[in-house]
């Protein structure tokens, strides 16, 4: 299994938290169809080429990492606010060069969101 990160902009945030809320709603029903559709239309929502894929084990790193930081972290589909300066600060103390450090960071400083998805391999949503 692999995540997703993309970069959210201020603009798209009212309609990626409406979805997000959906997508969450969905994922607890069970409706896979229309859990693959709403994460395609967050996915559509993200800025262009600020988007990247990690490892499963990374991103739980990185939690980690910022569950260290804020015992309370909890992950969402959307992080924004508090939480995305939380996983932002994670980030910076293991490799702020990085990737997802890099993405994290442009995120928090453009007061946008940043959007995780897990995906299989074959690149379905779950």
């Amino acid at each position: 299994m692999k995540v997703s990160l993309a970069l959210i902009p201020n603009e798209s945030l009212d309609e990626a938290r409406r979805l997000a809320a959906e997508l969450q709603e969905a994922m607890e029903a069970g409706e896979m169809g229309k859990t693959d559709q709403l994460a395609e239309k967050l996915r559509r929502l993200a800025d262009d080429g600020d988007s990247l894929s990690i490892s499963e084990d990374s991103w739980h790193k990185l939690l980690a990492r910022a569950r260290n930081i804020d015992s309370g972290f909890r992950s969402d589909y959307l992080l924004t606010g508090p939480p995305l300066e939380t996983l932002a600060a994670a980030g910076a103390s293991e490799t702020p060069d990085g990737p997802a450090g890099l993405l994290i960071n442009r995120a928090h400083k453009a007061k946008g969101a940043l959007l995780e998805l897990p995906y299989d391999e074959e690149g379905e949503s779950v």
